[in-house]
């Protein structure tokens, strides 16, 4: 059960997308065409500012020191900036006729890069010299660039002549640093480790392939678990880079170190659970309850029991039919301290599996009644919280397991959770409703 008492704020309607500021102190929302920041430091929840675009917002994001805020109206084509601390600056970047099709803050937060359609270009528009920058030919709008851990540099995937290059930029002059060439068939998307020390690039779903390189561009190593068959489906580095972590089609998680790029563990994702485990969580449900005096019936509450080996999780036949069949490892997600990492097998989307990365081995399974949506580990404790499109939410630490129901006075359906980077606060949202969940501790 939780040990202390876990509060939550009113629930607050939202129409697109959510971001937590870096300090932990805000969150900012979109209500069609307005912009709302609310404090989350204190208990009230209170509305700090509103800012109103020139149409419906389709992408917030926070400048890393929380000053600035980042809106997207990709429709128009247009970037909006505005400033936490001075409301009457405001700063509009208009790409024209060359169209918007991603915007994302630069490291220092004082550039903005925006994407245009076709991906024939990424500008770098500075917002205190007023300059720009260019950088052509990106391969991807809205993935396959990523700034290092430092913001010192950013790498940019592109493609020409059929092959896939790497481009590193210094974000201090915005000067090509490095230009190399990939040893992949068609790249997918680039990852830097947080220590800034490598850069793991893998390929389609097609080819099961990762190549990791250094910045300078040296190959350090080839991954190639296996040739037939789908591929690779999610990558994840450790917080201490020392482990990367893919997952695969064939429903396996593949642990490898960052000394000699060789498998630690091959960890498959079964249906059947065998003896001796132990700590296998099912959701259960008690059924409706009616509310008092008014005839009116509320969702049943949830709990979580243990259930003992041998059991059978509940699986999905995928369509193989289909392009992006729903089987193999969608979703990993390391735990701050390294010592575990959470993953969920898509045709089994109901089940979390915590694998113990020190003993290299399945640590718990969580089961839910419906189909996990989100996962977030807590940024400084061992904690886990599950979102699976209930009216609950959900957290797993290495000393058990809890649902939470949110409190609402309208239908709440849980839909995903994240953490305020300081780990004091965690958001919770639905379709077009989020609230702000705090506690003093977070242990279940």
């Amino acid at each position: 059960k939780i040990k202390s008492q876990m509060e939550f704020s009113i629930v607050c309607r939202h129409s697109g997308p959510v971001a937590v500021s870096p300090d932990g102190n805000y969150v900012a929302f979109a209500m069609d065409h307005r912009l709302i920041v609310r404090r989350i430091s204190e208990q009230r929840f209170d509305i700090v500012q509103i800012f109103v675009c020139l149409d419906i917002i389709q992408a917030i994001e926070w400048s890393r020191d929380s000053l600035y805020l980042l809106c997207a109206l990709y429709k128009r084509g247009k970037v909006e900036v505005w400033s936490l601390e001075d409301p009457t600056w405001t700063c509009k970047i208009d790409e024209g006729s060359a169209g918007l099709e991603d915007a994302r803050w630069a490291p220092d937060g004082r550039h903005v890069l925006t994407t245009c359609e076709f991906q024939l270009r990424i500008t770098v528009w500075s917002l205190v010299s007023q300059h720009t920058y260019y950088i052509k030919f990106p391969k991807f709008a809205g993935q396959g660039l990523q700034a290092s851990s430092d913001g010192a540099y950013v790498a940019v995937l592109e493609r020409t002549d059929c092959k896939d290059a790497l481009s590193i930029f210094a974000t201090q002059s915005w000067e090509m640093v490095q230009h190399f060439a990939l040893d992949t068939e068609d790249a997918a998307d680039a990852a830097w480790a947080p220590d800034g020390h490598a850069i793991a690039v893998w390929d389609n779903c097609l080819t099961c392939r990762v190549v990791v390189y250094s910045p300078d561009g040296r190959r350090l190593a080839t991954i190639s678990p296996y040739s037939d068959g789908l591929g690779i489906k999610s990558v994840a580095w450790s917080p201490s880079s020392q482990l990367l972590a893919l997952g695969c089609f064939d429903e396996t998680l593949r642990l490898f170190n960052n000394v000699t790029w060789t498998a630690l563990a091959t960890l498959p994702h079964a249906a059947a659970i065998q003896p001796p485990f132990k700590t296998l969580f099912v959701e259960a449900s008690t059924g409706l309850q009616p509310s008092a005096g008014d005839g009116s019936v509320q969702e049943a509450s949830r709990r979580y029991e243990l259930q003992a080996a041998p059991y059978t999780l509940p699986s999905v036949r995928p369509d193989t039919d289909k392009p992006n069949p729903k089987i193999g490892l969608g979703l990993l997600s390391f735990s701050a301290d390294n010592r575990f990492i959470a993953a969920r097998n898509d045709n089994m989307p109901q089940c979390v599996f915590v694998w113990d990365n020190a003993r290299l081995r399945l640590a718990a399974v969580v089961q839910q009644l419906t189909p996990v949506r989100s996962l977030a580990w807590h940024p400084r404790e061992c904690v886990l919280a599950i979102a699976s499109a209930s009216s609950h939410i959900y957290l797993w630490s290495p000393d058990g397991a809890s649902c939470v129901p949110v409190p609402s006075d309208a239908p709440f359906t849980a839909l995903s959770v994240r953490w305020a980077p300081d780990g004091q606060a965690l958001v919770v949202c639905d379709k077009d409703g989020l609230c702000v969940c705090k506690a003093p501790t977070w242990t279940p």
